[in-house]
């Protein structure tokens, strides 16, 4: 049926299957122009551990050969820019040291930073950060109207073939029709004459109109195959899938 050429047409049609894909490049700009106003997260952890010789005044008044220190920092990050160009910064840090000197008693200690820097000029405002994201969606609107273009014309190329090969064989039938009323005429005219009731010219005209039906026919049935080819084609089918 029309609507299972349709169908095989959008399965496996090379045109529709090759621009099927070019939509994913623009959505793949798309993604990393939204992507350059996601926040970053970031973190880091040190640990140190230190022990060394205690210098002479150390030993003579501290009563200790040795220093150790241990120290732990742990920290978070959080960084981004927001549409109009606001460059955001959070920085939370909290440290815990020990050592000789504290008696290895633990001291904690925490830092947060903030930061915001707004230009005023270059790269200000919705228009120049929103750039690149508007040119993405327009790729974008650009690739799928060129995959319903390629549909729609490879849609209207299937009816039209369709209809062809309908059409040609409607024809192929016709024309069997006029072969088979020729070849009629003229056994109708061979009995005729048989019995008198015919010139034997009259059987001739008949035979000479059974020629040009059977150049018909021979025309139909390739006009028929040159359709089927064509819609073969355009659904690319493969090797011993005939149309019935």
């Amino acid at each position: 049926t029309l609507q299972e050429g349709v169908h095989v047409a959008w399965m496996n049609n090379h045109e529709l299957l090759i621009v099927s894909y070019q939509p994913q490049k623009p959505w793949g700009e798309i993604l990393a122009a939204r992507g350059q106003f996601n926040p970053i997260i970031g973190g880091s952890f040190q640990w140190t551990d230190v022990v060394q010789s205690a210098n002479p005044q150390t030993v003579a008044f501290g009563g200790v050969t040795t220093v150790e220190n241990y120290s732990t920092t742990a920290q978070l990050t959080l960084n981004g820019v927001l549409p109009w160009g606001t460059q955001y910064g959070v920085t939370a840090s909290i440290e815990r040291e020990e050592g000789t000197f504290s008696q290895f008693v633990a001291e904690y200690g925490t830092r947060r930073t903030f930061s915001l820097t707004q230009p005023l000029l270059r790269g200000f405002g919705h228009g120049a950060n929103l750039a690149n994201l508007r040119v993405a969606n327009n790729a974008m609107t650009v690739s799928q109207t060129q995959v319903m273009i390629q549909v729609l014309d490879t849609i209207g190329q299937v009816v039209d073939a369709y209809w062809d090969l309908v059409g040609a064989r409607a024809i192929l039938r016709v024309r069997e029709s006029a072969l088979d009323n020729a070849e009629r005429i003229v056994d109708i005219n061979e009995k005729r004459l048989e019995l008198g009731m015919a010139a034997e010219i009259e059987v001739l005209q008949a035979k000479a109109g059974v020629a040009p039906r059977i150049t018909d026919v021979v025309n139909a049935r390739k006009a028929i195959a040159d359709a089927e080819d064509n819609l073969k084609i355009l659904l690319n089918m493969r090797d011993g899938e005939y149309l019935s």
